[in-house]
This record gives structure tokens, C-alpha cells and sequence, in this order.
């Protein structure tokens, strides 16, 4: 159990840093991007700033996808990790989203809204990761 706690602290700031570095890469690609799909000139601006939102959040997904799958689901806390997900989407992201859909906000703004799904999984699942509940010894001993 201890080991466990250790390497998922470890695992999380490697993959914080993985999140910053690949988000700061696909901003510094946008313009590559741009032009491999062709977008037109109509659509470049919401897409360069959807593309910024999706590089300046990627280290809060990858963070968020590391504790709900590598440390909450993997130490046996699967309810709670079942919760958080479905609660954050269900009750945050979706109806957020929806509602600035049917008022006709524009579409990098609905991209954004869906993020808030990741802040709350941040503000539910670090607690809960921090609180050692998670850890659980999942696997029979084989003596």
C-alpha cells in the first residue's frame, strides 16, 4: 500500500509535466495543424482558440484521467471513480454546455465549457486521492 501511494504521487507529477509539455506543443503546432487539415479562413480563428484551450487544459485532463483511472480505479475505489465521472458530466459539463448551445454562444466557448467537467473532477478527486481511501489492497496473497 505504501509503494502504491508512492508511485502514484510519483505518476502524477510525471504526468502533470507530460500535460505541460504536450499542450505547449500543440499550441507551438497550431499553424502546422492549420494548414494540414486546410481550414478555411472563416474558421481559423475559433479553431486556433479552440486548439488553445485544448494545449492550456491538457495537463488538467491527463492529471484528471491519471487519478480516476491509475489511482482511484486502480486501488480499488472504482464507486467513487464511477461517481466523479458521471457526477462531473452529468452535472457539470453537460448542462453547462447545453445551456450555452441553446443560447448560441460560439463554438470555442462551448469547447471550453466542457473543460469544467475536469476542474470539478480536479476539486472531487484530489481530496480523495489525498485522503488514502483509495488504496486498498485488491489482489489476493499468494502464499
Amino acid at each position: 500500500i505504501d509503494r502504491a501511494i508512492s508511485y502514484a504521487k510519483k505518476f502524477s507529477a510525471l504526468v502533470c509535466i507530460a500535460g505541460l509539455i504536450f499542450g505547449g506543443l500543440l499550441i507551438l503546432c497550431i499553424p502546422v495543424l492549420l494548414n494540414v487539415f486546410s481550414v478555411s479562413n472563416a474558421l481559423r480563428p475559433d479553431i486556433i482558440k479552440i486548439f488553445v484551450i485544448m494545449g492550456s487544459l491538457m495537463a488538467l485532463k491527463a492529471f484528471n484521467a491519471f487519478i480516476v483511472i491509475g489511482v482511484l480505479r486502480s486501488g480499488g475505489d472504482t464507486k467513487f471513480a464511477l461517481f466523479l465521472e458521471l457526477g462531473c458530466m452529468w452535472l457539470v459539463s453537460l448542462p453547462l454546455t447545453f445551456l450555452a448551445a441553446f443560447k448560441g454562444l460560439p463554438i470555442f466557448v462551448l469547447v471550453a465549457l466542457t473543460y469544467t467537467e475536469e476542474i470539478a473532477k480536479f476539486m472531487f478527486g484530489v481530496p480523495r486521492a489525498l485522503s488514502k481511501k483509495w488504496a486498498a489492497n485488491i489482489v489476493k496473497e499468494l502464499n
